[in-house]
This record gives C-alpha cells, sequence and structure tokens, in this order.
C-alpha cells in the first residue's frame, strides 16, 4: 500500500473515531431537556459536521494525490494527528 493511500486511511479511521467518539456522548448525555442544552447542540453540530467531512474524504478515494489530501486538510475543519508526510 502507498504511503498516500496508507494516509487516506489513517484519515478515514481517525475521522470516524472521532464521529464515533461524539455518538457515544450523545448517546449518554445526561437528561435535562437536550433541545435548550447549547453543549448539546453543539454535539449534534460537530458530528454533523465530522459526518461532511469523512464525505468530502470518500470523494477523494477515486483520485487521491497528495495535494488534493494537503487541500483537504487545509480546508478541515478538525484537527487530525494524520500527517500527509508519512
Amino acid at each position: 500500500m502507498s504511503n498516500l493511500q496508507q494516509t487516506w486511511n489513517n484519515l478515514v479511521a481517525d475521522l470516524t473515531s472521532q464521529r464515533e467518539q461524539l455518538i457515544t456522548t450523545i448517546r449518554n448525555y445526561p437528561p435535562p431537556i437536550p433541545a435548550c442544552d447549547a453543549q448539546f447542540n453543539y454535539l449534534l453540530e460537530k458530528r454533523d459536521r465530522i459526518t461532511v467531512e469523512l464525505h468530502r474524504l470518500q470523494k477523494l478515494k477515486d483520485n487521491l494525490t497528495d495535494e488534493a489530501l494537503q487541500d483537504f486538510l487545509a480546508q478541515s475543519h478538525f484537527d487530525s494527528e494524520v500527517s500527509t508526510t508519512s
């Protein structure tokens, strides 16, 4: 597997992990009226943004280049420990 493909796989795994952690946090969120809770709403919005980022990343798979990954990381709203120089 090329370094580029490995980096792409690592990015997908990282964003998927972040999304799963948010889903668990949301699932275990304590009751009182979630619609009135800014933190709960923030978690929902963050989960949705990660889902959008994963869709963007999936679209790169067919035409994967280092430049495309660099652009993705530059435009992404999420921090990742994944580097395209791996």
